[in-house]
Protein backbone atom coordinates (compact mmCIF):
# COMPACT_ATOMS: atom_id res chain seq x y z
CA UNK A 1 0.00 0.00 0.00
CA UNK A 2 2.87 2.38 0.80
CA UNK A 3 4.35 1.85 -2.69
CA UNK A 4 1.01 2.76 -4.25
CA UNK A 5 0.91 6.02 -2.25
CA UNK A 6 4.44 6.93 -3.37
CA UNK A 7 3.56 6.16 -6.98
CA UNK A 8 0.59 8.56 -6.80
CA UNK A 9 2.85 11.40 -5.56
CA UNK A 10 5.37 11.06 -8.37
CA UNK A 11 5.01 13.44 -11.33
CA UNK A 12 3.81 11.97 -14.59
CA UNK A 13 6.54 11.28 -17.09
CA UNK A 14 5.89 12.14 -20.73
CA UNK A 15 5.75 9.26 -23.16
CA UNK A 16 8.97 8.67 -25.09
CA UNK A 17 8.68 7.01 -28.50
CA UNK A 18 10.44 3.69 -29.00
CA UNK A 19 13.99 3.84 -30.39
CA UNK A 20 14.54 3.59 -34.12
CA UNK A 21 16.63 0.79 -35.54
CA UNK A 22 17.64 -2.47 -34.00
CA UNK A 23 18.04 -2.77 -30.26
CA UNK A 24 21.59 -4.11 -30.54
CA UNK A 25 22.76 -0.60 -31.46
CA UNK A 26 21.16 0.91 -28.39
CA UNK A 27 19.33 4.20 -28.24
CA UNK A 28 20.16 7.53 -26.66
CA UNK A 29 16.80 9.01 -25.82
CA UNK A 30 16.37 12.55 -24.65
CA UNK A 31 13.54 13.72 -22.49
CA UNK A 32 10.40 15.09 -24.06
CA UNK A 33 10.38 18.82 -23.49
CA UNK A 34 7.30 20.87 -22.73
CA UNK A 35 7.27 21.91 -26.40
CA UNK A 36 6.77 18.31 -27.49
CA UNK A 37 10.10 18.20 -29.34
CA UNK A 38 11.76 14.80 -29.21
CA UNK A 39 15.31 13.93 -30.24
CA UNK A 40 15.71 10.18 -30.71
CA UNK A 41 19.10 8.83 -31.78
CA UNK A 42 20.12 12.21 -33.22
CA UNK A 43 17.14 12.40 -35.60
CA UNK A 44 15.33 15.70 -35.28
CA UNK A 45 11.56 15.48 -35.43
CA UNK A 46 10.16 18.45 -37.32
CA UNK A 47 7.21 19.66 -35.30
CA UNK A 48 6.76 22.80 -37.42
CA UNK A 49 9.47 24.88 -35.77
CA UNK A 50 11.82 24.78 -38.77
CA UNK A 51 9.20 26.09 -41.18
CA UNK A 52 8.22 28.80 -38.71
CA UNK A 53 11.88 29.69 -38.17
CA UNK A 54 12.50 29.85 -41.92
CA UNK A 55 9.46 32.08 -42.43
CA UNK A 56 10.57 34.38 -39.62
CA UNK A 57 14.07 34.94 -41.05
CA UNK A 58 12.85 35.54 -44.61
CA UNK A 59 12.86 39.29 -44.00
CA UNK A 60 16.54 39.15 -43.03
CA UNK A 61 17.98 36.34 -45.17
CA UNK A 62 16.76 35.94 -48.77
CA UNK A 63 15.47 32.53 -49.85
CA UNK A 64 18.52 32.11 -52.10
CA UNK A 65 20.67 31.83 -48.95
CA UNK A 66 18.35 29.42 -47.14
CA UNK A 67 19.10 25.85 -48.16
CA UNK A 68 16.80 22.96 -47.32
CA UNK A 69 17.02 20.66 -50.33
CA UNK A 70 18.22 17.16 -49.40
CA UNK A 71 21.30 17.03 -51.61
CA UNK A 72 22.86 20.30 -50.51
CA UNK A 73 22.00 19.81 -46.83
CA UNK A 74 23.57 16.34 -47.06
CA UNK A 75 26.74 17.98 -48.45
CA UNK A 76 26.83 20.37 -45.48
CA UNK A 77 26.27 17.45 -43.10
CA UNK A 78 29.95 16.76 -42.52
CA UNK A 79 33.17 18.59 -41.78
CA UNK A 80 36.75 17.30 -41.79
CA UNK A 81 35.79 14.76 -39.11
CA UNK A 82 34.13 11.42 -39.76
CA UNK A 83 30.82 12.55 -38.19
CA UNK A 84 27.73 13.21 -40.30
CA UNK A 85 24.40 14.78 -39.39
CA UNK A 86 22.15 16.26 -42.06
CA UNK A 87 20.90 19.73 -41.12
CA UNK A 88 17.24 20.61 -41.56
CA UNK A 89 18.24 24.06 -42.84
CA UNK A 90 21.50 25.76 -43.87
CA UNK A 91 21.49 29.55 -43.62
CA UNK A 92 24.29 31.52 -45.26
CA UNK A 93 24.85 34.70 -43.30
CA UNK A 94 26.96 37.54 -44.68
CA UNK A 95 27.90 39.47 -41.56
CA UNK A 96 27.51 39.91 -37.82
CA UNK A 97 24.38 42.02 -38.27
CA UNK A 98 22.56 39.14 -39.95
CA UNK A 99 23.71 36.75 -37.21
CA UNK A 100 22.40 39.15 -34.56
CA UNK A 101 19.01 39.22 -36.30
CA UNK A 102 18.78 35.45 -36.88
CA UNK A 103 19.74 34.25 -33.38
CA UNK A 104 16.78 35.85 -31.53
CA UNK A 105 14.45 34.18 -34.02
CA UNK A 106 16.09 30.83 -33.29
CA UNK A 107 15.47 31.41 -29.58
CA UNK A 108 11.87 32.43 -30.29
CA UNK A 109 11.21 29.18 -32.18
CA UNK A 110 13.38 27.06 -29.83
CA UNK A 111 15.49 26.00 -32.80
CA UNK A 112 19.06 24.82 -32.07
CA UNK A 113 21.73 26.55 -34.16
CA UNK A 114 25.28 25.44 -34.99
CA UNK A 115 27.91 27.69 -36.59
CA UNK A 116 30.10 26.56 -39.47
CA UNK A 117 33.05 28.45 -40.90
CA UNK A 118 35.43 26.53 -43.17
CA UNK A 119 34.30 23.07 -42.04
CA UNK A 120 37.81 22.00 -41.08
CA UNK A 121 36.95 20.66 -37.62
CA UNK A 122 38.36 17.20 -36.95
CA UNK A 123 35.97 16.54 -34.08
CA UNK A 124 32.53 17.38 -35.47
CA UNK A 125 31.84 20.88 -34.11
CA UNK A 126 30.41 22.03 -37.46
CA UNK A 127 27.78 19.31 -37.93
CA UNK A 128 24.17 19.39 -36.76
CA UNK A 129 20.79 17.90 -37.47
CA UNK A 130 19.10 21.24 -36.83
CA UNK A 131 19.98 24.68 -38.27
CA UNK A 132 23.49 25.31 -39.60
CA UNK A 133 24.64 28.94 -39.90
CA UNK A 134 27.31 29.12 -42.59
CA UNK A 135 29.66 32.02 -41.89
CA UNK A 136 32.62 32.22 -44.26
CA UNK A 137 31.17 31.50 -47.70
CA UNK A 138 31.86 35.02 -49.01
CA UNK A 139 35.42 35.38 -47.71
CA UNK A 140 34.49 38.70 -46.09
CA UNK A 141 33.42 40.02 -42.69
CA UNK A 142 34.42 36.97 -40.61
Amino acid sequence: QREAEQADDSPERPAVPPPRGEERYGAALSAVHASGFVNVDGGRVDDGRYGAFRDSISGVIPASRQIDDPIRTFAYGTDASFYRLTPKLVVKVHDEEEVSQVLPKAVEHMTPVTFRAAGTSLSGQAVTDSVLLKLSHTGKHF
